[in-house]
């Protein structure tokens, strides 16, 4: 099956990380296959952009096989801000609920880029998402989905994000809080 990747500023450091950027304006699914590569049940990159600076991260990727990796930030005093690869396993057993809790969401509720949901700011977030739901592997971007209550980093109205947009991305913040030592963002909390 031939994919169309789409070239972005951040396509150098989203593509060692294995993001997945579409060429189309409209979410392609791509059908699984039979190589001996683990699936990819979820995978979120994480862009901040700020005055005159871009930090890219993986906020988590989560493999069939259990494996989870995540970037830590790590100071340098030479070079500021740097990221370091971290590598965990998770039981089958919640390989199993997260899978089947994205399996259920729709296609038709992603958008190659979605948002923005908030205003911030000197600052905006892109994550870079991969889900694999029934209908095979969904990639999409979300702009700027974290709620912010500062009346600083909050100057103009937001708007509701998509219950599975919301369900995708907060899988991603709460499998990475659990394994980063993270706290989850409150809208991902239980309500």
């Amino acid at each position: 099956m031939l994919l169309r990747f789409v070239v972005s500023f951040a396509v150098a450091s989203a593509l060692a990380m294995g993001a997945c950027f579409l060429l189309c304006g409209q979410v392609n699914v791509v059908a699984h296959g039979n190589n001996s590569q683990p699936i990819f049940i979820l995978e979120s990159v994480n862009t901040i952009y700020g005055i005159g600076r871009k930090q890219v991260e993986l906020l988590v990727r989560l493999k069939q096989d259990g494996t989870v990796e995540w970037d830590e930030p790590v100071w340098q005093k030479q070079g500021g801000w740097t990221y370091s690869r971290k590598s965990a396993s998770i039981p089958p057993e919640q390989v199993v609920a997260i899978s089947k809790r994205l399996a259920v969401l729709s296609k038709d509720s992603f958008q190659t880029k979605m948002g923005p949901y908030n205003s911030y700011t000197d600052t905006s977030v892109e994550l870079q998402m991969r889900i694999l739901i029934s209908a095979g592997s969904v990639a999409f971007l979300v702009v700027n989905p974290w709620p912010c209550a500062l009346p600083s980093c909050s100057m103009g109205k937001s708007k509701p994000i998509p219950r599975d947009v919301k369900a995708s991305v907060c899988e991603a913040n709460r499998l990475r809080a659990q394994l980063a030592g993270d706290t989850v963002d409150p809208m991902c909390k239980p309500q």
